[in-house]
This record gives structure tokens, sequence and C-alpha cells, in this order.
């Protein structure tokens, strides 16, 4: 008979499997070896826990084959207020950084990648924070790759899927990239700037068109030559007859999810997230009045 045999580098018998191959995966790091042990009786002492020095009986072992298993670990990341869900705007000039805090790594290598959600590298930056203020608009992914000196492929334009060697990555960090335009706005007859009469009783109705918006939501707002909110329109059509007379600027607002601020009488100055204002359409408002 013959029975292959797994024991540590001490001789403790840690498996008995029928056949090979046998799949390490589950195991701890360390050495172990392989043998196989030919018999006619079954050897006192074969059994799984015990020692293989141990053995008792008419019994022959082979030479050992020795199995290094090394752990390794990507480790776990999450950006430093706890997130794996983040969103940058890119419509301002200040820096979008992502900053990434990592744990529990194991390996003799380690690098930080940037894909697409298709697993194409796009960038293998050395260290956080990340800086996305000049991609593109779209989503991207970060990792932490740990990996031993036998990988390959780990190259900008490359898919993380053709990487071959002994690798680990950890958690993903999802990055929304947001890139906006308020667009172009003018008055139905192409200009910028009207003048109306208000308060003689007879509607006055203003269209403006817009032109080349990028926007997940887009709203119209009226403000007061200040920035004031005044209010606010989903539809592309004021009446300002009853309004009183004075100045208005009409403006298309471009927004993500999340914006804040936008509430009537507040300033445009604090609206909060990423967005982008259209240039403005000036109103001017004669009063009329019989006295």
């Amino acid at each position: 008979f013959n029975q292959w045999i797994i024991t540590d580098d001490m001789g403790q018998i840690l498996a008995l499997p029928d056949t090979l191959p046998f799949d390490f995966e589950g195991s701890e790091a360390g050495t172990c070896l392989v043998w196989n042990i030919a018999y006619n009786e079954l050897p006192e002492g074969l059994e799984v826990d015990s020692s293989a020095l141990s053995l008792e009986g008419c019994f022959d072992l082979s030479n050992a084959f020795t199995v290094i298993r090394q752990e390794i670990s990507g480790g776990m990341i999450m950006t430093t207020d706890s997130l794996t869900d983040v969103s940058v705007c890119l419509n301002d000039t200040l820096p979008e950084l992502v900053d990434v805090i990592l744990a529990d790594t194991l390996a003799m290598n380690y690098s930080w990648i940037i894909t697409d959600t298709n697993g194409v590298i796009l960038e293998l930056p050395m260290a956080p924070p990340f800086d996305f203020s000049m991609a593109p608009a779209g989503i991207c992914q970060i990792w932490h790759l740990g990996y031993q000196d036998n990988l390959m492929g780990l190259s900008v334009g490359g898919n993380v899927a053709d990487l071959t060697g002994t690798f680990d990555f950890s958690n993903p960090i999802n990055v929304q990239r947001d890139s906006l335009a308020g667009g172009m706005l003018s008055l139905d007859n192409g200009m910028v700037t009207d003048t109306i009469e208000v308060g003689e009783g007879i509607t006055d109705i203003i269209n403006v068109v817009l032109q080349n918006a990028l926007a997940d939501n887009q709203i119209y707002l009226v403000t007061d030559t200040l920035g004031n909110i005044i209010d606010t329109s989903a539809l592309s059509q004021f009446d300002f007859e009853n309004s009183g007379s004075g100045i208005c600027l009409i403006w298309s607002l471009s927004y993500s999810d999340g914006l804040s601020g936008l509430e009537q009488g507040n300033n445009v100055s604090v609206l909060d997230g990423c967005f982008d204002l259209s240039n403005a359409v000036a109103i001017v408002k004669q009063g009329i009045s019989g006295g």
C-alpha cells in the first residue's frame, strides 16, 4: 500500500490525502513536507496529529518534498474618514485629494494601483494622498497590492486580470470623479440683457435658452446683483410682472447630488458641493405707476 503524508517541518502529520495535487490555500504560513509511505500493514501511529518520526511497523518513507507556504495580504484600505466610496469635483481649481489609511499588510513588496472599473491600470502612484484634479470624469478604483518577487504584468495600460505570480489585493476604494458644465445661457433672441416694463398689468414672460450644460441635476436661479437667491425654477420661463422694479440675474446651475445651500434667501457664495454656474442673463425691470 501507499499513502501520501503531509507533515510540518518537525514531522507532525498535518494531513493524509488520498491523492495529489493537494490544495494549501487554507493553510497558515510556514513550511511543510510531502512524503510517500509504502507499507504492507498499516503502521501504528499513521494518523493526523501524530509524529511521522514515531511510526511503528514495516514501512518505508520516500524523500520529502518541501513546501514553503508564504502568507501574503494586500491589506485593508479606507479614506481618513473611514469611507470606501468617495466623490471628487473637477469643477474648481482646488486639488482633489483622496487620503488613504492602510492596515494589515503582509508581503515582500507593495504597490498602489489606480484602475478603471474594468481593471485597466491607469496609474501606479507612489503613496497617498492621491490627486485627481487633472483626471477626466468617470469612476476609478484605488487598490493596494502586496506581492512577491515573481509578479509579472504590473504596468500602466495593463489589466490586473493579466497579473501573474504571487500577489494579493486589498479591498478597493471607489472614486467618483464629477465634471460639470453650467453651460451658456441666453434669451430666446440670443441676447443676454433685456429691459421690461413691470407693474403695468401685462404679463412679462422671459424665455431663456440653455446650451452645452453637463450635469446630473440642473435648475435655474434668479438672484439680485449681489448673488442673493430670489427664486429657483425647473422651468426656463419666467414672469416678472409682479416682481417690482430693479435688476435681477438669471443663471443655470448644474450640480451633483449632495449640494447644500440651495435655498431662497441664501447667497450663491454659500453653495457647497460640486456645481457649476452658467453665465448670467440680466433683466432690467422698469416699474410703471399711475400714482
